[in-house]
């Protein structure tokens, strides 16, 4: 999956990313979170919807 694929690109592995059972278990959000810079990368993908030019 995506974050799976960031994580093997950047290096980070951190459990709140790619840990399932922890994050489930540790993390405030329920689940594991994407990284900050792949939801930032991914603005280019859906500023068109946001802006007109």
């Amino acid at each position: 999956d995506r974050i799976a694929l960031f994580a093997d690109a950047t290096g980070d592995h951190q459990w709140i990313h790619v840990d399932v059972e922890r994050a489930t278990a540790e993390s405030p959000f329920g689940g594991p979170i994407a990284h900050g810079y792949l939801t930032l990368s991914m603005v280019n993908l859906f500023l068109p919807e946001l802006l007109t030019v």
